[in-house]
């Protein structure tokens, strides 16, 4: 938002006054209208903006703050006609260093580093829906490691890669059950682990945040599940240990039920 408002208006007021006999005022306060009818109030060193000044274009959008050789360098505030607001250190034209954002258009509120114009560093996001997020930021995403607040009490904890889950990481729900896992694209891949809100455990392969692969589920009254899973069920090989009845069911199961065997009473594993 920022480079788009700056770069365009003090290109026209460097082509048109540079250092030449046009220029409005070579060194003190004054006034410049640019060509596109913004207008510049402020502070002049050598026919450029340097000092302190205030910018406004003719759609209502403003600058105060400082300026060097023509651009934004130093603390300053930019307001948009949509209500939307930065406040921060600008070098060279763009946000450099700490700064706030309020982004009326996408919702979202911004406080922490900039580099080069883009969120870059460590920062805190809040969302339009009520979400925060905590930790590293890249090319403006959330990228490294940080903590996802969900609005309904939920909270991933881990690395983040291009805006998603990416990497180790912890997603703990706010009934009680934790999920331990390598993430992919934002979703349990590979081997990890789930503590559910009821006491079971359960230890193995993820696919696309759902239990799948070999895992052992282990249930709180001590039944036991080692085998094959498919989108969080029983599928494939595996054994069922009824822990009461002293009972071992074993062979091939398909959606938790143990093909051509007998009705059996057991118990289906939880889902995330």
């Amino acid at each position: 938002m920022v480079s788009n408002f700056q770069n365009i208006i003090l290109l026209f007021f460097l082509i048109l006054f540079g250092c030449s006999s046009s220029c409005p005022v070579e060194s003190g306060d004054g006034r410049a209208i640019l060509p596109d009818g913004s207008v510049y109030e402020g502070h002049f060193e050598y026919c450029k903006f340097n000092g302190l000044g205030k910018l406004s274009r003719i759609d209502g959008t403003v600058y105060n703050g400082e300026f060097k050789d023509g651009l934004f360098d130093g603390f300053g505030k930019i307001r948009w006609p949509d209500g939307s607001l930065f406040e921060g250190h600008f070098q060279q034209g763009l946000e450099n260093g700490q700064g706030k954002m309020l982004n009326k258009a996408s919702g979202y509120a911004y406080h922490g580093n900039y580099n080069d114009g883009r969120m870059e560093g460590h920062g805190i996001m809040v969302l339009k829906d009520g979400d925060r997020y905590e930790g590293e930021f890249k090319n403006g995403l959330f990228h490294g490691v940080g903590n996802y607040y969900y609005r309904n009490e939920n909270h991933y904890s881990g690395e983040f890669k291009n805006g998603k889950f990416e990497g180790n990481g912890e997603l703990s729900y706010a009934n009680g059950t934790k999920l331990i896992a390598t993430f992919i694209n934002g979703s349990a891949e590979g081997s990890g682990a789930v503590h559910f809100y009821n006491g079971d455990v359960y230890a193995g392969g993820f696919r696309q945040g759902r239990l799948d692969g070999y895992g052992v589920y282990q249930y709180k009254k001590g039944d036991r599940y080692e085998g094959q899973f498919e989108r969080g069920l029983f599928n494939g090989v595996g054994k069922y240990y009824d822990a009461m009845h002293g009972e071992v069911y074993e062979g091939e199961w398909k959606d938790n039920f143990l093909i051509g065997s007998p009705p059996i009473s057991i118990i289906p594993p939880m889902m995330l």
